[in-house]
């Protein structure tokens, strides 16, 4: 069994006015029950700037463009909302996840997931689904995305192992 110790300083609840406040009562660590081994974990933002809304019917903030903690196993891919303490979505990932990256690639328009695993790159939305997918010459250990070419979209660059000179991805 692991566990993830988050720390969140900022502990706070929304009082009637709809204003962020310090709560007497929040406590500032959590702990997540993973009952799998993390191979690897990350941070980031995950929904799309298009979906995002900042209020809801009454006029409070929804939080909607949290931080999200991604989670990666030897089987898995759990996405968390730590400041809402919700899942967002956990999928199956059948070649494991060894490396997570969350940013845009090439023409999506939209922030993934992209982990890597046994010979696989895969990329996840916020909703979960499956929006990209590559094949690799091995398994991949660690994952970047930069605009290598200076065309404007992000390439991914993976390093298999056992930790040859980076490879490039992008569809």
């Amino acid at each position: 069994m692991t566990f993830v110790f988050v720390h969140n300083p900022h502990s706070r609840s929304l009082n009637a006015d709809g204003r962020w406040v310090m709560s007497a009562s929040a406590n500032d660590i959590n702990f997540l029950n993973i009952n799998q081994t993390v191979n690897t974990l990350t941070t980031g933002k995950l929904k799309p700037l298009n979906q995002i809304s900042n209020n809801n019917a009454n006029n409070k903030p929804t939080g909607a463009n949290n931080d999200v903690l991604v989670i990666g196993t030897p089987t898995s891919i759990m996405v968390y909302d730590v400041l809402n303490n919700t899942d967002l979505f956990y999928k199956e990932v059948p070649d494991g996840v060894n490396a997570v990256v969350i940013g845009e690639i090439g023409a999506i328009n939209k922030p993934l997931a992209i982990v890597g695993g046994n010979c696989a790159l895969q990329g996840f939305d916020y909703e979960g689904n499956d929006s990209y997918w590559t094949v690799t010459g091995d398994n991949i250990t660690c994952i970047a995305l930069a605009d290598i070419d200076e065309d404007g979209q992000n390439e991914a660059m993976a390093i298999p192992y056992p930790y040859e000179w980076p490879q490039q991805y992008m569809d």
